[in-house]
């Protein structure tokens, strides 16, 4: 993915699309992101005095008993060596290789709730208000 560039463009009132630029100008769409979920991901860096400022939120895949794969969220000081980074705002998000082309279509939303962050993952739905359910 060398000489790729990541933007956000708008993708309505409530979501911000982040896209994936290569070289010749080909553009794909990666991951949606709420205005919730950026304020959630600055929210948990901010609570922290050791969370580096450049640190970002990383989904990746993680294993389970039963040989199914389910997504683990954290944050992290920097990106593995093969994460697709993206930024939304200011905030980083890196996304493991084997999970970015299953979110190209989705939206990532955050629920704030007692000092509490829920992240939801939810398919995109063209001319939708794409917020997931908690």
């Amino acid at each position: 993915m060398s000489g790729d560039r990541f933007e956000v463009a708008e993708g309505g009132h409530h979501s911000k699309f982040v896209r994936v630029s290569n070289a010749k100008g080909e553009s794909t769409q990666v991951l949606a992101l709420t205005q919730n979920a950026v304020d959630a991901i600055h929210a948990i860096k901010a609570s922290s005095d050791e969370v580096p400022d450049d640190a970002g939120l990383r989904i990746s895949a993680e294993a389970t008993e039963a040989e199914e794969s389910s997504l683990h969220l954290a944050i992290v000081p920097a990106p593995a060596e093969s994460d697709v980074v993206v930024e939304a705002e200011g905030e980083q998000i890196f996304l493991g290789p084997e999970v970015a082309g299953f979110l190209e279509d989705k939206v990532l939303d955050a629920q704030m709730d007692e000092g509490r962050v829920n992240f939801a993952i939810a398919p995109q739905a063209a001319g939708e208000d794409n917020r997931p359910a908690f």
